[in-house]
């Protein structure tokens, strides 16, 4: 490929994301690419023939953009910013006191897109929150924290019909919240802000090869802003999708480990693991950790729904995989954990064993609920 070529499909590709930065923030349409500051700033030194031929390009994708309806199905995140979280006072206001609230995309970022086939496999509420809530692991295409009060969920059912409410830190608001036409633009094209920064990076690598300024004070500021708070969020989501999720039937669990995040039924906090215990074939055998008040919580084997384990999920309602898989999973998960943690096989057999020793066995764990039963 001559350098003339790549050097065409370089200046290509920097219009269409020049298109499409000025067609997300930009609130009347820009029909004439001259309108534009970063497509002036890209063309200075160009001739007017490719500036002719690039300006149409631009009108192409702005205007593909602009009559682009993705008709997937689609869950959305927008995670309120530091900064406004910082300008409201919760704690003075309620949820009622907000009548017909506007969400302005000044104060949310789009941390999560996830699309689906149609409007009928659109998980539930419930479901839905799963993918943000506290102690969860996230989706590899999650560039956020955990789900907060105030941020907003966006349900689209296919057919160009938005619902967003807030999450109020148990659930998703029964009222919906109105969203502005920046985000909306951001939803219908999947724009979350990992793949914004993509496009900012890539205008910037080109001001870098060519000494051009392109990129306005606007620009630079989202840019920096950007990086400074989400890199490391894309760095985690980069390792998620490294090393994904695998799942298991939570029957085949051994043990629970320190570390491990326990969900019974029903309940969307976790349960944190602090002592090693081993998982008894009795039912009625009792286990316990932490919740999210750091209270002790007993529970038996049938509550269990899912269990977070390292890089593991064992999940009640997620079939087995083969063997060969499972047990690689398994030796990966006990061999992975944080550093005062064994690494091998026979390393966590003396913890179980000295575990074992501390707790002495789950009949003692059964008194100390009793006694505690008699206390209250």
């Amino acid at each position: 490929m001559s350098d003339k070529v790549k050097e065409n499909i370089s200046l290509n590709e920097l219009i269409k994301n020049i298109a499409t930065l000025e067609y997300i923030y930009n609130e009347n349409l820009l029909t004439d690419p001259n309108q534009s500051e970063l497509f002036i700033n890209a063309m200075d030194g160009i001739d007017q023939k490719t500036t002719e031929i690039l300006a149409d390009e631009f009108k192409k994708q702005y205007e593909n953009l602009n009559t682009s309806n993705n008709s997937l199905a689609k869950v959305s995140f927008f995670q309120l910013t530091d900064e406004a979280r910082s300008n409201y006072k919760f704690k003075s206001r309620t949820f009622e006191d907000f009548e017909d609230p506007l969400a302005s995309s000044k104060d949310y970022e789009l941390i999560f897109t996830e699309s689906y086939s149609d409007k009928d496999s659109i998980p539930s509420d419930r479901d839905i929150l799963f993918l943000g809530i506290e102690r969860t692991i996230k989706p590899a295409n999650y560039y956020g924290h955990t789900l907060s009060s105030m941020d907003i969920a966006v349900i689209c059912d296919g057919n160009s019909n938005i619902n967003a409410r807030f999450f109020d830190g148990i659930g998703l608001t029964k009222f919906s919240v109105e969203i502005d036409e920046t985000m909306k633009k951001k939803v219908m094209l999947d724009l979350d802000v990992n793949k914004e920064a993509k496009i900012l990076k890539d205008i910037c690598d080109f001001e870098k090869d060519t000494g051009k300024k392109i990129l306005t004070d606007k620009y630079n500021d989202r840019n920096n802003y950007i990086e400074d708070n989400f890199s490391k969020a894309f760095k985690s989501a980069q390792l998620r999708a490294e090393n994904p999720v695998t799942y298991k039937n939570v029957k085949d669990l051994n043990f629970l480990y320190p570390g491990d995040v326990v969900f019974l039924g029903g309940s969307l906090n976790g349960i944190d693991i602090e002592q090693m215990q081993s998982i008894s074939k009795s039912p009625n055998t009792l286990y316990y950790g932490n919740n999210i008040k750091g209270e002790e919580v007993f529970f038996n084997f049938d509550q269990i729904s899912v269990v977070h384990q390292n890089d593991t999920e064992f999940n009640r309602n997620v079939g087995e995989l083969n063997k060969s898989k499972d047990s690689t999973n398994i030796e990966k998960s006990e061999g992975k954990n944080n550093n005062k943690a064994p690494k091998t096989k026979d390393g966590w057999r003396t913890a179980i064993e000295n575990a074992k020793q501390k707790k002495n066995n789950t009949h003692e764990i059964e008194n100390r609920k009793n006694r505690n039963d008699k206390t209250r």
